[in-house]
């Protein structure tokens, strides 16, 4: 299997390419790296520091991820910021790990950053809003391009993202009031109610209610929001939620299976093959090798 990995040497970030899409303008202000995972990738486990300021944004649900020290359940749809310094990582392998992460040259961050009256960049994690999505499309793109000034285009596409994520940072509850669409503010209110009650029995009814919206325009408006019908979304919240205890405690699987809102053993681990390609049993006994 490949591996990918980040480094940081100084105040530069050096990117390994294999199995990694990534774009950076010319002296590597900002370098933006994006994994989709798959089977035949895996992240090892780290914990480091390092100068650059650094947002790491799950595209799948991340367990076990190191922040400022902390372990926390990295969760799709948020931003989580590192601050310079700052010790953070992943504290177990992952095999199927899809996040994009932003690394910025620490004096060219604080430039920006310190004619804010207030710190900017934290502890607190902020939505992954549309417009850092398309910003770092088209910095993509950007890269990508034969466009004869693409490096003064980088530039300045970085300085949009950058001043887009202190802003998002640092003014995240004026951000949904203000630019969520009223469908999105309901289906994100249920995205938060199945993250904090994933293990209680939901139905798509009970959720749709809770959205105030019909059964059917809610499951529409889940997929669309979400990237998922809301079961989907339940069992694969649910999978990612058995793995972390799975790398974190010693508990069996039927244990596992009631903490997380299986029905039984038989339930989760039919679930968990189908989305993790591996039985829990397998994938306990390979990770207790590793560790």
């Amino acid at each position: 299997m490949s591996k990918t990995n980040i480094t940081h040497k100084g105040n530069r970030t050096n990117v390994q390419l294999k199995g990694v899409d990534a774009a950076f303008t010319p002296k590597q202000e900002m370098v933006i790296a994006t994994l989709h995972g798959s089977a035949d990738r895996f992240m090892e486990a780290f914990e480091h520091s390092h100068p650059d300021y650094e947002v790491f944004i799950p595209l799948s649900p991340i367990p076990c991820l190191l922040q400022h020290g902390e372990v926390c359940f990295g969760e799709v749809g948020w931003c989580y910021p590192v601050d310079s310094y700052k010790e953070h990582g992943v504290r177990n392998k992952l095999s199927d790990a899809s996040y994009i992460d932003i690394v910025m040259n620490k004096d060219w961050f604080e430039g920006f950053a310190n004619r804010m009256p207030n710190p900017v960049v934290g502890t607190h994690s902020f939505r992954f809003n549309k417009t850092i999505k398309e910003t770092i499309k088209n910095f993509y793109d950007t890269f990508n391009s034969d466009f004869p000034l693409k490096e003064d285009m980088l530039y300045s596409i970085a300085t949009l993202l950058v001043l887009e994520l202190i802003r998002a940072n640092d003014e995240e509850v004026k951000a949904t009031k203000d630019e969520t669409k009223e469908y999105q503010k309901g289906v994100q209110s249920v995205c938060d109610y199945i993250n904090e009650h994933y293990a209680e029995p939901l139905t798509v009814d009970a959720l749709a209610e809770m959205s105030g919206m019909s059964k059917y325009y809610f499951i529409s408006c889940f997929k669309k929001f979400a990237g998922a019908t809301p079961i989907n979304y339940l069992v694969k919240f649910r999978v990612s939620r058995a793995k972390f205890y799975f790398d974190t405690t010693e508990l069996k699987i039927a244990e596992v299976a009631a903490k997380v809102g299986f029905e039984d053993a038989t339930s989760l681990t039919h679930a968990y093959k189908k989305h993790m390609g591996v039985t829990p049993s397998d994938y306990i006994k390979e990770n207790r090798n590793h560790n």
